[in-house]
C-alpha cells in the first residue's frame, strides 16, 4: 500500500506521494520575484525556510479559477529540493493498493509530469511527479 496526498486543481484530482509532502499550510505571504518564470509566484518564508511558490496549473494544462477559501500551499521535498505548490483544495490522504494503480498512456499531453494514474471509485487521480516540478 502506498499513501498519497490527493488535491484538486480546477475540476481534476491529482496526487503526490505522501513521502514527498513536508507540510500542508494555509496560504501565507508570497513575495514576487522580478523577471521570474510565469508559473513562479514568488518566495515564501516558512519558519525560516525561504521557498519558491509555484503555480503548477499551467504545467498540467489547467486553467486558473477564482480564489477559494479552501486553497492551500503544499510544501514538497524531492531529493534535496523543496518547493511550495498552490492547490485549490486538499482532499485528504488516500491509501492505494498496487492493483489500483496504472501507468498513464504514453501520448498523455502532460507527458512525464504524470507518472501514475490511480483508479478510485470510477474516477481517475493523476499522480504528479515531484521531480518534474522542481526540475
Amino acid at each position: 500500500m502506498e499513501e498519497y496526498v490527493v488535491f484538486t486543481l480546477g475540476d481534476r484530482k491529482y496526487a503526490i506521494a505522501l513521502s514527498n509532502v513536508v507540510e500542508i499550510l494555509l496560504p501565507g505571504s508570497v513575495y514576487p520575484i522580478p523577471n521570474s518564470a510565469a508559473n513562479v509566484l514568488g518566495l515564501t518564508n516558512i519558519r525560516g525556510n525561504i521557498l519558491p511558490v509555484l503555480d503548477i496549473k499551467p504545467l498540467l494544462g489547467e486553467r486558473e479559477n477564482s480564489s477559494s477559501e479552501l486553497r492551500r500551499h503544499v510544501w514538497i521535498r524531492s531529493g534535496n529540493e523543496d518547493i511550495v505548490i498552490v492547490v485549490d483544495k486538499v482532499d485528504g490522504i488516500k491509501r492505494v493498493s498496487e492493483e489500483d494503480v496504472a501507468q498513464p498512456p504514453e501520448d498523455l499531453t502532460v507527458g512525464k509530469r504524470i507518472k501514475k494514474v490511480i483508479l478510485a471509485n470510477n474516477d481517475l487521480i493523476l499522480v504528479v511527479d515531484p521531480l518534474d516540478l522542481v526540475g
